[in-house]
């Protein structure tokens, strides 16, 4: 797909420009805007980059880094500037024309409208569920996973960008992520703590609800990103949550969830 992208919340809180997207519209950088928004970590990831500011535009639906989401495809893209030691997946610009309206299933990848189903069943998963899926044997799906991401990473060398430049599948494996430890919340803090990935405040720390979420992400990248899979590949990555939860259909239908 080619062009540029757009995306913003589906309040459309981050559209940080006048008038809102709209077909035919050029969309113009409003500075009013982003500073009514609010600083610091409450920004959106492409607007945490020193520099200049501007309106946010990706090289392909999966980089943009919110689910759910709305998105436009853009063009005639004017003032785009690259902030100093931004990565390759955005720049910002002072204005676009808003060419049509996506869904925004796109961002998560290849088959984004499956991915979005999996995502809205991951975020209610139960203790039960859970611990059923940290039961079942995963050293094939962790070998398959490893592989796939090794062929990402060898196209993305090669300039294939098709994927995202961030990691296959789009931003599935993060939405993915954060539904079970949404679902974890909900069953209690006792499951959150500071162990060794905990950065800026505690993370999932249970052991059976951190394998149950590689048994979510697997089945997301498998969904997310089907043509980096090998023969028998999907079979092996969706088999815990295949087994336990089961997968989303086609007939689930194109949607957003």
């Amino acid at each position: 797909m080619s062009g540029r992208f757009y995306t913003c919340d589906p309040a459309g809180r981050e559209v940080f420009g006048e008038p809102f997207p709209a077909s035919g519209v050029r969309v113009v950088f409003d500075p009013a805007k982003l500073a009514a928004f609010g600083a610091g970590g409450r920004l959106p990831p492409p607007h945490l980059v020193r520099g200049e500011q501007g309106l946010a535009v990706f090289e392909t639906p999966m980089d943009a880094q919110r689910w759910p989401c709305r998105l436009w495809r853009v063009d005639d893209v004017v003032e785009v500037f690259r902030p100093v030691g931004a990565d390759p997946y955005f720049v910002r610009c002072g204005s676009f024309v808003v060419r049509e309206e996506l869904p925004g299933w796109l961002v998560l990848g290849r088959r984004g409208y499956l991915v979005a189903r999996l995502v809205a069943r991951a975020r209610v998963l139960g203790p039960a569920e859970a611990a059923a899926l940290a039961g079942l044997a995963d050293e094939a799906e962790r070998r398959v996973h490893s592989a796939v991401f090794d062929r990402w990473v060898e196209r993305y060398r090669r300039g294939d960008h098709g994927h995202g430049r961030l990691r296959p599948g789009g931003y599935s494996l993060s939405a993915a992520l954060e539904a079970v430890d949404d679902a974890a919340r909900r069953v209690g803090p006792q499951l959150f703590g500071w162990v060794d990935d905990a950065v800026d405040e505690p993370v999932l720390a249970d052991r059976t609800w951190r394998r149950a979420r590689r048994a979510a992400l697997a089945a997301a990248l498998a969904l997310g990103a089907p043509d980096l899979l090998g023969e028998g590949e999907f079979e092996v990555l969706t088999y815990r949550w295949r087994t336990v939860v089961g997968l989303p259909s086609e007939e689930d239908g194109r949607v957003d969830a």
